[in-house]
């Protein structure tokens, strides 16, 4: 277990502005490699790589990683090849880069695939804080582990953040603080390595990032040992053969910035082709409501030889592709943008693009065509080195794969006799709940119970079931099964929907129930206008957390605003008819101001509107529902209404959907669980776990109710968990023809 250290500064520097690597620092097990090029050189760019000695990640290695792009810069951070995570026993393996990109500068993050070994451990995160006329390309690059080996999504966790900071851009919250950004992200040009182990170098930014991309796949310890059941368990299955079918590596793309425009391009003609390959797709590619803020699309800027260009490279990748590929692309709609189109216009395009496959050298081939026009201004385009051949190599017999190892018996080091046992929540029972929970539950009194029921109403008219949950693109892809071929479609919707509602509670459940906490802390401090004003301002502070992380996927976001909106309304009118003690509640004033809220915004409809978890978190607090309940009961809704666009769709029967249902139950749990434990890991890493009791446990609920700090830290590891559904979900708005709004 070591703490590794590195900085890198990039400045332009002379007439020419060419870039020159004016820092370069680094302590064990960190390294910066600057790589010298000829072509580089001519198209005054660096390039540097950022490895560990031995190639890979120990449990418990930290690595910290500061850079800064100065004004008209241009640098290129890679890695060697891919990062290696050996698995651990116990402390969770770190990795964390932190950059800021001044005024007209380009900073390129490309490493190659993190390879997880079983039982790994990982964490890493990317803030990118990028001023005005900046660009950033970050890739988040994922591959499934040493497949060969029978390791197929096997690790323990894999918790990965990118964060963007776009400095100058307008507080969205009351409670908002502008904040030095360079004090806040950790200054890269200091002098002393140590400095940056300073936690202050590494707190985020008092104001909150502008959008957040995370990814949490994590799994229960008692089945941390199986080979491939995290291919089922966060969908990588869909579409797809256990096996061979599954999909092998995923990417996440964040641009931002005029220089990735032509990227940007890239990704939404990539986009394009890999729907047109199964479906039919719409004339134009940006979504409608993007074309409401005002701003000009990537392409539009474009001109016709640069656009020719583009497109003839994307075709040429995916013409050589040998298995399935699916790339997602969405333009985020950041919150400040509800100043208005003029704050459109001013702010940096940002896009999110997302690709899937079944064969990693497949995502590299498409990653490498959409990062190629930056080849003109790196002197070499990212991951174009990786390929060797004009396409992919066809995949060797199955019988000649490699055998799965069997790990207990070559070494007895970590057999599992030896391995000490991992602390993670308690085992679950069959039906989701443990025992421990199922004895503190509280009972519902008989009032309670039908405010609950009317909670989970799916006549409550919130607008639920015009939303498929991505089910709709997944089924016109043919990842639900092929109709007109006599495949059976059973097993992949099952698949698909449980995948979903693992996800959807991994995301969503921290959000309920800080707010849900947020309202009875609030209630419990009594009414008057200051208590209002610090409860609106923290319920302020959770929704515009909750709007980062959908930020950069819009049907997702389209969503659940449109949700919320109406859930606030609803609210509002329920609180109002439920006599004195719920009419004068500090939730009620919360949800009439919400229900206010969108009202009072002048932007788009995409923008207007809040979060459909968090007004459900403080509408439940002030129905005097349970905050366990709550959570389950939000759960509930949106695996019901995903199972309800299933059966519209005629991918399933009304009577089947009864049994699918029921087992969902399991997969809401897992991501209820895993929600519950990332929030219980970050509440005692910031020390702000309460007094535990005789028998040494303490409630999460408490934890919330006791401070506002430990409310906003517990959405800190909220994530989706179904980085395929999300691709898929994001393709959405480019099919022709649609019967759901997203």
């Amino acid at each position: 277990m070591s703490h590794g250290f590195a900085s890198v500064v990039a400045s332009a520097c002379g007439p020419s502005g060419r870039t020159v690597l004016t820092r370069v620092a680094h302590r064990s097990p960190a390294r910066l490699l600057p790589m010298r090029t000829a072509t580089a050189q001519q198209a005054g760019a660096v390039w540097c790589a950022i490895g560990s000695y031995g190639g890979g990640l120990l449990g418990g290695d930290v690595i910290d990683v500061a850079a800064h792009v100065g004004a008209g810069a241009t640098l290129a951070l890679t890695t060697q090849s891919s990062t290696k995570v050996y698995r651990t026993r116990g402390p969770t393996t770190e990795q964390r880069l932190r950059a800021v990109v001044s005024r007209g500068a380009l900073l390129v993050h490309a490493p190659d695939p993190l390879v997880p070994y079983a039982r790994s451990d990982l964490e890493q995160s990317v803030a990118v804080a990028l001023e005005p006329g900046g660009s950033a390309v970050v890739v988040d690059c994922i591959g499934a582990g040493r497949v060969t080996n029978g390791e197929r999504w096997a690790f323990r966790r894999l918790w990965s953040r990118t964060e963007l900071h776009l400095v100058g851009a307008p507080a969205r919250h009351a409670g908002a603080v502008a904040a030095d950004t360079h004090a806040a992200l950790g200054d890269a040009r200091t002098s002393d390595l140590a400095a940056l182990a300073e936690p202050s170098a590494w707190t985020h930014s008092a104001r909150l990032p502008e959008l957040v991309e995370a990814i949490c796949l994590d799994r229960p310890a008692e089945r941390s040992g199986e080979g491939d059941a995290g291919a089922r368990e966060f969908g990588f299955d869909v579409g797809g053969a256990r096996g061979d079918g599954s999909f092998v590596a995923c990417a996440t793309v964040v641009l931002a910035g005029p220089r990735a425009a032509q990227c940007i391009e890239a990704f939404n003609l990539a986009a394009q082709r890999s729907v047109a390959r199964r479906a039919r797709t719409r004339a134009q590619s940006t979504p409608d409501a993007r074309a409401a803020g005002g701003r000009a699309a990537a392409g539009e800027r474009l001109s016709e030889d640069e656009r020719a260009a583009v497109g003839a490279a994307v075709d040429a990748a995916f013409a050589a592709l040998r298995s399935d590929v699916h790339v997602g692309i969405s333009h985020a709609r950041l919150h400040h943008e509800a100043a208005g189109p003029a704050a459109a216009r001013a702010s940096a395009d940002v896009a999110v693009a997302r690709v899937v496959a079944r064969v990693g050298e497949d995502l590299t081939r498409v990653l490498a065509a959409c990062l190629a026009p930056l080849c003109a201004q790196l002197g070499a385009g990212p991951y174009a080195d990786r390929l060797h051949g004009r396409a992919t190599a066809a995949a060797p017999p199955r019988d000649a794969a490699y055998p799965p190892l069997d790990w207990s018996a070559r070494s007895p080091k970590f057999g599992p006799s030896s391995r000490p046992p991992i602390a993670e929540l308690p085992p679950a029972r069959a039906d989701g709940a443990s025992a421990a929970d199922r004895a503190a539950a509280p009972s519902l009194d008989a009032s309670a119970q039908w405010r609950l029921g009317m909670l989970i109403d799916s006549g409550l008219p919130t607008g639920g079931f015009a939303h498929s949950a991505g089910l709709e693109a997944t089924k016109q892809l043919l990842l639900t099964g092929d109709a007109r071929r006599g495949a059976r479609t059973d097993g992949a919707v099952a698949a698909m929907l449980a995948a979903a509602a693992r996800s959807s509670a991994r995301l969503h459940s921290a959000f309920v129930a800080s707010a849900h906490a947020a309202v009875l802390a609030a209630s419990a401090r009594g009414a008057d206008g200051a208590v209002d004003a610090q409860l609106w301002d923290e319920w302020a502070h959770l929704d515009t957390m909750l709007s980062s992380l959908l930020a950069g996927h819009e049907p997702a976001s389209r969503a659940s605003r449109v949700q919320g909106a109406a859930l606030a309304r609803v609210g509002e009118l329920w609180l109002r008819a439920g006599g004195a003690s719920m009419r004068d509640s500090a939730g009620a004033r919360l949800l009439e101001r919400a229900h206010a809220a969108p009202a009072a915004s002048s932007a788009a409809s995409a923008l207007s509107g809040v979060h459909a978890a968090t007004v459900f978190g403080a509408l439940a607090a002030a129905l005097a529902v349970p905050p366990t309940a709550a959570v389950r009961a939000h759960a509930f809704v949106g695996a019901r209404d995903a199972l309800s666009a299933a059966i519209r769709l005629d991918l399933v029967g009304p009577l089947h959907a009864v049994e699918l249902m029921a087992s969902l139950r399991a997969a809401a749990a897992d991501g209820e669980r895993a929600a519950e434990h990332a929030a219980r890991r970050a509440i005692v890493r910031a020390g702000l776990a309460p007094r535990p009791a005789a028998d040494g446990t303490w409630e999460l609920s408490d934890a919330l109710a006791a401070s506002r700090a430990a409310r906003l830290i517990a959405v800190r590891h909220a994530a989706g968990a179904a980085p395929v559904l999300d691709t898929l979900h994001a393709c959405h708005d480019l099919l022709e023809m649609r019967l759901f709004q997203t």
